[in-house]
């Protein structure tokens, strides 16, 4: 179980988790140099626990489970668990962003060395930040703290305590909430995935429907004609691909009737289907008993107009 290894003891975690697992403890790291060396695509397992004093602390855990898409070439990360007293109906996780991170740890590089004193008036006991990753057999972990007035963070990696500098920081000022961990568009599936769309209106009732010839969105087959339409197609198409949510975690009974149907077609007769109702309230076939909140302005992505004929 992830959450036992995760749950050791913090003293036993500080020894287990040292640098690129293959220097000495005892040995200092080299300073201008990274602290980690690692494969951030073969890490499957990632723990974030946030405790910083400008906002409500949180940690979670996610697991690398499987693929999104039908050509199976974009890792699928879950929440393996939610912070202490969320329940998400949907456990999709932005494996994009965590991977990011993931490849940014490994530029974290020490740009000095700490005083004496506490860890705790570094900001690193409590920890404001703590990293847990597995790449294979292998563990690493680094404690975050306050930050450096000449530039960088507090760390403690090991038994060694530092001062680190990286693109890695940035990323983490843009994930203070746990809710920037979260699969944000609706669809998992990327517009090259479809090869045929179909999207039908209740109000007024309507639909449009085309599929790929040689690369570029034409009308269907069996209507008249095979009008091809050029960028304006892939424009619209792009915007559902992108469709961004709001609001996680509605109940299931807050969907009314769907006033818009999409469904995506690959060429292997893969199908992906989405249902929006009036309220810009969403949901999706591979994100079964989940229902999102589309952002306001999905409501002028999706009318019939930006369709081309």
């Amino acid at each position: 179980m992830i959450g036992a290894r995760f749950g050791l003891a913090l003293p036993v975690l500080l020894l287990a988790f040292a640098a690129g697992c293959t220097k000495s403890e005892l040995a200092e790291l080299p300073a201008g140099k990274p602290v980690f060396s690692y494969d951030y695509e073969a890490v499957r397992e990632l723990m974030v626990s946030r405790n910083e004093p400008s906002f409500e602390p949180w940690t979670a855990r996610f697991v690398q489970d499987g693929w999104l898409g039908p050509q199976q070439v974009t890792p699928r990360w879950v929440i393996q668990q939610a912070p202490e007293g969320v329940s998400p109906t949907d456990v999709l996780a932005d494996g994009g962003f965590l991977r990011h991170l993931l490849d940014s740890l490994k530029g974290l590089r020490k740009v000095g060395s700490t005083p004496n004193g506490d860890d705790s008036g570094f900001g690193l006991r409590p920890a404001w930040t703590r990293l847990q990753w597995t790449e294979g057999k292998r563990r690493f972990e680094i404690l975050l703290g306050s930050p450096v007035a000449s530039g960088g963070r507090y760390a403690r990696i090991g038994k060694e305590r530092l001062i680190v500098n990286g693109a890695a920081l940035e990323m983490l000022a843009l994930m203070p909430g746990f809710q920037k961990t979260r699969h944000q568009k609706l669809l998992t599936w990327a517009l090259d995935d479809a090869d045929r769309v179909k999207i039908r209106w209740t109000r007024p009732q309507s639909s449009w429907t085309v599929e790929r010839h040689s690369g570029a969105w034409a009308a269907a087959a069996g209507r008249v004609g095979t009008k091809a339409f050029g960028t304006a197609a892939d424009t619209a198409l792009e915007a559902i691909a992108h469709l961004q949510i709001e609001q996680f975690d509605l109940p299931a009974s807050s969907f009314s009737l769907p006033e818009i149907s999409i469904e995506w077609l690959d060429r292997n007769e893969n199908r992906l289907v989405v249902e929006i109702d009036a309220e810009l309230r969403a949901r999706t076939s591979d994100r079964p008993g989940s229902v999102f909140r589309l952002h306001a302005g999905a409501r002028a992505l999706l009318a019939p107009a930006r369709f081309p004929r």
